[in-house]
């Protein structure tokens, strides 16, 4: 459980950043 919920706290950062990395290339 606990590293389910890690994975999904990773996943969502990286979500996060590629969303900015996606924003400042515009």
């Amino acid at each position: 459980m606990t590293c389910r919920v890690i994975a999904d706290l990773t996943f969502k950062e990286g979500e996060i950043s590629k969303n900015l990395i996606a924003n400042m290339n515009r």
